[in-house]
């Protein structure tokens, strides 16, 4: 997938390819399928994590999505908000 102009679905900022070990979600030794943490020959879990607060998330978003989700979002806050207090 050509992730330009996509962002984390947490914080809407940069993010990595990870791909952990399928048993402890540890980093694979070097360019094997050996797990650093039991040495077990293992699977890849993969996905993604967030460069800002460091969440795991399987899929990335539209950076124009997920900025048009978060002005929605504000603005019903500030709805509610309106709605709390002048009544």
């Amino acid at each position: 997938m050509d992730t330009t102009g996509f962002v984390s679905s947490c914080c809407g900022t940069d993010y990595q390819e990870a791909m952990t070990t399928e048993c402890c979600g540890a980093p694979f030794v070097g360019e094997t399928d050996l797990c650093s943490e039991c040495l077990e020959h293992t699977g890849a879990d993969e996905g993604y994590y967030c460069d800002d607060c460091n969440e795991w998330f399987d899929t990335p978003e539209d950076a124009s999505e997920y900025n048009e989700l978060r002005k929605e979002s504000a603005m019903e806050d500030g709805a509610d908000a309106r709605r709390k207090y002048n009544e």
